[in-house]
Parts: structure tokens; sequence; C-alpha cells
């Protein structure tokens, strides 16, 4: 028995024959020992098997079945979002997440236009140029590393592009972001000393360009440049565009590229997925939804409790960290057939965006940036394999999901 008074984190396998539970009721499961790593479909069948609601550490739960998982992401006041920058190191509220209403509402309000369908939409055809070129250029030689030849300057690119800023930066906000995203856990603890000096850093670089006419943009219809900054209803304050900034380096850059690397490895793995995607562009904005559906790059999505309250009858105390699992939640599917299975002609709602209030603001941009990349590299690139080196396998325990490096190899393209 632990000295904190907890009961004793159980492997999860072990957890349901020893009845053990917490002095709630709730069923405890060390994370850790979650296949994860190596198995996503094991891992989210093993919570199922415990939820809806289990106990991953001191005050600390997961919260795993859709329906619990539709209603906690649906209830703002009950579980409380502002927590997410203290794991990174901003010095400001992360926009628009860590926002509550009423000035959630407000800056949704002012952002939506930029971030619409319609707004994401005017940057594809030169999305889709970079794409090409990326792709002509990393796999002129019948091998490529999907992730750092393609995901990572492709996420970096539509970054500086959406907001105006220097694209000779692009490493050295990738490398910021590697620094600051390298050690994070689901555990809210805060930055290490290394990760905070990148996270600095960042700042004092943004700062730098919204302190500037047109707020540093290099184009002026770039977004820095047309945001409304100032006081007033509908109008951010320089703190809050900083937090907009940052968000969108931190979840822009790592979500993409985690959901391009692991989309990749699935279709590299199975032939069928694979030739429906290459033989028809009009079916890959369906394939993306399966694909994140299955694998959410962001599979726990943390919240705090701001008041006890109850989860599928469980007392959840408050201030209470409630980790809320898309990433099982996606494949709880009762009336599904082979619900942990890719089906580009499936339908309904998945939770990899988020849900309610807190919607991902970039879910637009998101699926622009992975249409794109499937489009572009199944027109040049149609049939192609795992190298026989490439390692699936992701780093767990971490906050999202990502595959550090995914060899592919393919015929040269003519």
């Amino acid at each position: 028995m632990a000295d904190s008074g907890q009961p004793e984190l159980i492997h999860p396998e072990q957890t349901a024959a020893a009845g053990v539970v917490d002095e709630r009721g709730v069923p405890r499961v060390d994370f850790g020992a979650i296949p994860m790593q190596e198995d996503r479909t094991a891992a989210y069948r093993m919570l199922l098997a415990h939820g809806p609601v289990v106990g991953t550490g001191p005050n600390m739960y997961a919260v795993v079945s859709r329906a619990e998982v539709d209603s906690g992401l649906n209830s703002p006041d009950v579980f409380k979002s502002e927590i997410v920058r203290e794991k990174v190191g901003c010095p400001v509220p992360l926009v628009p997440v860590d926002i509550n209403p009423p000035d959630h509402d407000r800056i949704r309000r002012v952002l939506k236009p930029y971030f619409s369908r319609a707004a994401m939409a005017g940057l594809e055809p030169g999305l889709m140029a970079f794409a090409d070129r990326l792709i002509k250029e990393a796999t002129a030689d019948g091998s490529c590393d999907v992730v750092a030849d393609l995901a990572v300057p492709l996420s970096a690119h539509a970054f500086l592009e959406l907001f105006g800023l220097p694209v000779e930066d692009k490493e050295r906000i990738v490398a910021w972001k590697d620094q600051i995203l390298g050690g994070t856990t689901l555990e809210l603890t805060g930055p290490g000393r290394d990760a905070q000096t990148a996270a600095d850093e960042l700042t004092d670089y943004l700062r730098r360009h919204l302190a500037r006419p047109g707020a540093g943009a290099v184009r002026p219809d770039a977004l820095l440049a047309q945001l409304p900054a100032g006081a007033g209803e509908e109008a951010l304050s320089p703190d809050e565009v900083l937090g907009l900034a940052w968000l969108c380096v931190m979840a822009g850059f790592d979500t993409i590229v985690g959901a391009i690397g692991t989309a990749f490895a699935r279709l590299a793995a199975e032939p069928r997925l694979r030739r429906q995607v290459a033989a028809d562009p009009a079916v890959v904005p369906a394939a993306v939804e399966e694909l994140v559906r299955l694998d959410p790059p962001a599979p726990f999505l943390p919240r705090v409790a701001a008041r006890d309250t109850r989860v599928a009858g469980h007392l959840i105390p408050a201030g209470a960290q409630v980790n809320f699992c898309v990433g099982s939640a996606n494949r709880d599917l009762p009336d599904a057939e082979r619900p942990d299975e890719a089906d580009f002609a499936r339908t309904g709602r998945n939770l990899s965006f988020g849900y309610g209030r807190h919607l991902c603001l970039g879910i637009h941009l998101a699926r622009l940036e992975l249409t794109v990349m499937l489009r572009a590299w199944h027109r040049r690139i149609p049939e192609y394999r795992l190298a026989e080196d490439a390692r699936t396998a992701i780093q767990w325990p971490h906050s999202g999901v990502r595959i550090d490096r995914l060899p592919l190899v393919f015929p040269v393209p003519a």
C-alpha cells in the first residue's frame, strides 16, 4: 500500500479479477501498464472493460465510455479546462481551451470567421502546392520518413502561412515545440527547466511579433494582421492573441504530425484501405474522419472538476484531474459493426476533435492538412509499404499519440 493512503495501482489485466477499487468504489488501473505503445486497440478495450470511469493515480481519473465522455465534455461548468498551460509553461491562458464562459463565447465568436471552413479553403491551393513539392523532393529515391520529411514541415508551413510569420523561422519554432512537449505526460505537472527555457523563448518570440505594426505579420492578409486587437466585445487582448498563437504551436503542430503518422502507418499496413484512398480522391475526407476516430492524436482531454460531482454514479471530488478518453469513447459503439476496424463508409460523430463548447477551433485546418497530404501522396505514390526497420510504437505514458519515425518504401516515382 502506498504511503499516500491511496489504494495501490494494479496492472489492468489483474484489476477486474482482483476487484481493486478506491475508497469511492472506482476501479483503479495503472495507466503506465496499458499497452498504448504497441496496441492501442487492446489498450482502449482494456479501459472500456474497467470503465466507464477508472482511477489512474492520486486524485486522478479517466472517463472512458462514450456516454460519459459526451456528457463530461459538454459540461464546461463542471469540468474546467483552464489547466493545460500549467503543463507547458505558457504565461497566459491558452486560447480558447483554457478559457471558460463567458469570455470563451466572446473569443470563439471573434475567431470563428478566421477558422471557418471557407477561410481554411483559401489555404488549400498553397498547401497543396507545398505538399506536392515536399513529396517530390522526399521520394526521389524510393523511400522517405513520413514524419520528418512530410508531416513536420507541412504542419509548420500551415501555421506560418495562417499566422503570417516568417517561413525561415520554422526550424526554431519546431525546436521550441519539441523541447516543450518532449516530456509532457498525463499528469498536470509543470515543465522541466529545459522545457521552461524553450517556453520562455517562444513567448519572447511571439511577443516581439505581436508588438510590431500589423502584429509582425509578413502578409497583410495573414491572421496576425487581421485579428481585431484591443478592448471591447469584438476584440482580443494582446494576451489573448498570445495565448492563441501559443496554442496553435503546441496543438496545431504536434496533433497534425501525430495524425499524419498514424494514418500512414495504418494505410501502409492495410492494403485494402490504401487502395481505396489511392483509387478515389473523393473518399479521402471520409478516410480522414475514420483514421482519426481510431487513432486520435490527443486521446486524453484533461479537465479539473470544479466541484464534487458524480460520473456513472461515482463521486469525483472537487479539484480532481479528470482525463476524458476520446480514444476509447470513439470505439464504444455498441450498435456499430467492428468498431475497432476502419470503415470509410462509417457515419456518425467522432470525438477526436473534442465536443461541445471546446470543439477544436482548428478542426477545419486539421482536416484540410490531412486531406491535402493524403491526396497529394496517393496521386504520386499509390503503392508503398513500411520499411523493414519501421517501428510504429509511440511513447507512453505521454499526453499525445505520435510515431516519432515512419520510414516507407515504394517504387521510385516516374
